[in-house]
């Protein structure tokens, strides 16, 4: 180590001292501060450990060999991210069968639905075509009714009409008659024989004699056409007496009502409506659901055989590897959710 020293030369007689000067002092500028509005923190620091506030062990819900691990641990992963799963290769065709028997139970039920739907429409309308013809028939059975009823009046009528005119005592007047003018031609003949052979006075007799041949020809003719008016009478009387009796059974067929088989046509068209309504067969329904349930089932295997995340999160801890046997409701992978 070397060391290097000086010295000041002494002072000479003819040299005087030289006064130290005395500095000034500094003054110290004073800060200025600007006052503002504001938020004032007043921070601590300090060391802490973090802990998840939500943590999940997940496992498998069967037992299995594992196909596919997804994920390593410190991974962030999502809702319904799948972290691992089990060999369900024949699980899944399964479900792919089961799916393809789904929809070929969903065709028949939709095919036969179809089918039913145009079977109701058409036999609604033929129920609606059969209740027109019903319809029709039973306001035409009324109009017949009222006109069957006027028939029986009007016949009935004609032939009470046709009693009060009794031909009878006009064939008793008319005889009388006869017999009268028969009477009175004797007379006029006597007369006439008697007066012919007298000078003056045949032409008198011969006048009253023609007058008595006429008058017993006119009630002889009155008589005859009385008695056929008689014959005709009791020969109408019959004519009306059998339409009497037609209209009232035409009255009587009238009121029996409509043609049955009017009224059957409706009521098995209403059948088959109320059968079709009825829905298609239950089977078919029967079949899609159990088919449903054959595929919610294995679904739910398949479930059984995969780990899903149930919530956002970090992978904490994976202990699960491909190719190994898995153990059901064995606690693998460990999901947190950080605070």
């Amino acid at each position: 180590v070397a060391f290097v020293g000086a010295c000041t030369p002494p002072l000479t007689e003819e040299e005087e001292p030289t006064p130290t000067p005395v500095p000034t002092p500094v003054v110290p500028e004073k800060p200025v501060y600007e006052v503002k509005r504001g938020e004032v923190i007043d921070s601590v620091d300090f060391l802490c450990r973090v802990a998840p506030v939500k943590e999940a062990e997940l496992f498998f819900k069967m037992n299995g060999r594992i196909a596919a691990v997804h994920v390593d641990k410190g991974d962030m992963v999502k809702a319904g991210d799948v972290l691992a799963e089990l060999e369900i290769q024949d699980l899944l065709n399964q479900m792919e069968q089961a799916q393809v028997g789904l929809e070929k139970a969903q065709l028949a039920l939709e095919k036969a639905q179809q089918s039913l739907d145009d079977q109701l429409a058409t036999a609604k309308r033929n129920l609606d075509i059969a209740q027109i013809r019903l319809d029709q028939a039973q306001q035409q059975q009324q109009y017949v009714v009222s006109q069957a009823r006027i028939g029986l009046k009007n016949a009935t009528i004609r032939l009470e009409q046709a009693r009060g005119d009794n031909p009878q005592l006009s064939i008793q007047e008319a005889e009388a008659n006869l017999e009268k003018a028969r009477i009175a031609l004797q007379q006029a003949q006597v007369a006439y024989t008697d007066e012919k052979d007298k000078p003056g006075s045949g032409s008198a007799a011969t006048e009253a004699y023609k007058r008595a041949i006429l008058d017993y020809e006119l009630a002889q003719a009155h008589y005859e056409a009385t008695k056929r008016a008689a014959a005709n009478y009791s020969y109408s009387t019959t004519l009306l007496e059998n339409a009497v009796e037609q209209a009232r059974l035409q009255l009587e067929q009238a009121e029996g009502g409509v043609d049955p088989l009017l009224v059957k046509s409706v009521e098995a068209a209403q059948r088959e409506v109320d059968r079709l309504e009825r829905g298609v067969d239950p089977a078919l329904q029967k079949n899609v659901e159990s088919a449903q349930l054959r595929l919610d089932r294995l679904g739910a295997q398949v479930d059984s055989a995969r780990i899903v995340a149930p919530f956002d999160g970090e992978l904490m801890g994976v202990m699960v590897f491909e190719g190994r046997e898995a153990q059901a409701y064995k606690p693998v992978i460990v999901l947190a959710e950080p605070g």
